[in-house]
């Protein structure tokens, strides 16, 4: 999505912060919750590959799956003024909150 904005996205381990956080800058839209189901998932993520531990079960795992998904339908759902406002936000999130533009414009 954000490619598609005109953003240079981080390679790595620098992209899930990267995206999550560009998309919780849109407050109170799709993209937004969007924003926040990634980060959640991020944290599911940590916990299942790094606290040895921890009690991840498959009704855990299906869960995951079920706001992946939700993720994908909130983004597919955006309507052009949606995505316009969205790309505007987060250029105006990084350019006054974070001091790191990364737009660019469209890619070609």
């Amino acid at each position: 999505m954000l490619y598609s904005m005109g953003f240079t996205i981080p390679k790595a381990e620098l992209v899930h912060a990267y995206l999550w956080r560009r998309l919780l800058s849109c407050t109170g839209t799709k993209v937004a919750a969007a924003g926040s189901h990634l980060r959640s998932l991020r944290m599911i993520r940590n916990v299942a590959d790094y606290e040895p531990n921890s009690q991840f079960i498959q009704s855990d795992a299906i869960a995951a799956v079920s706001q992946g998904q939700e993720v994908i339908t909130l983004i597919e759902s955006l309507s052009p003024a949606e995505f316009d406002s969205a790309r505007e936000m987060i250029r105006t999130y990084e350019r006054d909150v974070l001091r790191e533009p990364t737009w660019r414009g469209r890619p070609r």
